[in-house]
């Protein structure tokens, strides 16, 4: 995988920062020049626990948007990241699922995401950042299936003391925001 490619699929967490330095670039309204078809620089909609967020990527003389759907949990007193999982969609693609988890795990035993009590999908980790350490998965279309069913999924890991630890998600929107990131994919 490329490191642009991993870029693209950290996007949930690299959004702040686009929109940011977007809105700083900006011309004054009075200097832009008008364009006939201007479509919107960034997307965000929340569907429940889930928000679906596109920004638009200039490549050469191409506009092209990359769009996920992704949902962030915050450790509450400290406000640090506790989990981020986001899932992309390209067209004519299977969808891939990015997990950026904290620092303290032991990467040796990667990732497994269970739905009641059973596996659906595991990863191994791929690299860590300043941000946290990344995990990569596939989600089959039978794996979409169960998390549109589900009301929680959890995300289990190893701490680096050899402590199993669980991090519940909320799968409430999550058929809502998938159909939108699908549509959002293809068009």
């Amino acid at each position: 995988m490329t490191h642009r490619t991993l870029i693209r699929r950290l996007l949930p967490a690299l959004v702040g920062s686009f929109l940011i330095t977007n809105a700083f670039a900006q011309e004054p309204l009075d200097m832009q020049r008008p364009t006939t078809t201007q479509r919107p620089t960034t997307l965000s909609e929340t569907y429940d626990a889930w928000t679906v967020q596109c920004v638009n990527q200039v490549q050469g003389e191409r506009t092209l948007r990359a769009c996920q759907m992704s949902q962030e949990l915050l450790q509450q007193e400290t406000r640090q990241r506790v989990l981020l999982f986001a899932i992309s969609k390209e067209p004519e693609a299977a969808p891939k699922a990015t997990l950026v988890l904290p620092f303290g795990l032991l990467l040796s035993e990667g990732v497994r995401i269970q739905i009641g009590e059973t596996e659906v999908v595991r990863g191994a980790f791929r690299t860590c950042f300043p941000t946290g350490c990344v995990v990569e998965l596939d989600m089959p279309a039978d794996v979409i299936g169960q998390f549109e069913n589900a009301e929680t999924a959890r995300v289990l890991m190893m701490a680096n003391t050899g402590q199993p630890v669980r991090t519940d998600i909320s799968l409430k929107g999550f058929a809502a925001a998938y159909r939108r990131l699908q549509e959002l994919a293809a068009s």
